[in-house]
């Protein structure tokens, strides 16, 4: 099986609010509103039939954020 040697990219979501933008590289690829959840806790969900990898994953807190205590 050949391997191929794919320059990484760096994917950033942003929510604020119902907003939600996605950006590829620093470029904006999405932005779309949804109110279904208002709160909650992060997940990554992959679909696919390719390996998907991911190298320094953060999750941070929005700036100006209030803590929630459930």
């Amino acid at each position: 099986m050949m391997q191929r040697h794919l320059v990484p990219s760096r994917l950033t979501l942003g929510f604020s609010g119902d907003t939600i933008t996605a950006r590829v590289d620093g470029t904006e690829v999405a932005h779309v509103t949804d109110s279904t959840y208002g709160h909650g806790q992060v997940g990554l969900g992959l679909d696919s039939y390719t390996t998907s990898r991911f190298d320094d994953l953060e999750v941070l807190p929005a700036r100006n954020a209030s803590t929630v205590t459930p």
